[in-house]
């Protein structure tokens, strides 16, 4: 004898399951953990990030810079012994300072090339100062906006 079975026991299964999540759904929305309290972002400090980056020289010239090498990044006019570039995965530092080991610190105005990481290149005035310069290792620390 062949077992016959209902259409439509299916269906109440169905309805049962879907009753039971939206049960569920509906504990769940009035049943949550009280919030807690908001924190205070001012009581901590600017976080001072640090690291060994390969520092360089350059100036104002068109074979060093891009087609408008009076203005940086910043679109500001570059300042000798105050400006200085950094690498593309430092961007989030343009508009900041930066203190460099044995130079001091310098004002971020301008990006480098995309073709170098963790470098930092300092605005000097001529290229005699940039050649002795040449291409060093410092520490480097951010110092915030």
């Amino acid at each position: 004898m062949k077992r016959r079975t209902s259409v439509l026991f299916p269906v109440a299964i169905g309805i049962v399951v879907g009753a039971a999540m939206q049960a569920s759904f509906i504990l769940g929305l009035y049943f949550q953990p009280a919030p807690s309290p908001p924190i205070n972002i001012y009581q901590y400090q600017q976080p001072i990030y640090s690291l060994e980056a390969t520092v360089t020289a350059y100036t104002g010239r068109v074979q060093e810079t891009n087609c408008d090498p009076e203005n940086t990044a910043t679109m500001e006019r570059a300042v000798v012994g105050g400006t200085c570039a950094v690498s593309r995965d430092l961007m989030h530092w343009l508009g900041g300072r930066i203190y460099i080991e044995g130079v001091g610190v310098r004002r971020v105005n301008d990006l480098m090339n995309s073709r170098f990481e963790r470098s930092v290149d300092i605005f000097v005035g001529d290229v005699q100062q940039a050649k002795e310069f040449g291409k060093q290792e410092k520490q480097v620390i951010f110092l915030g906006m």
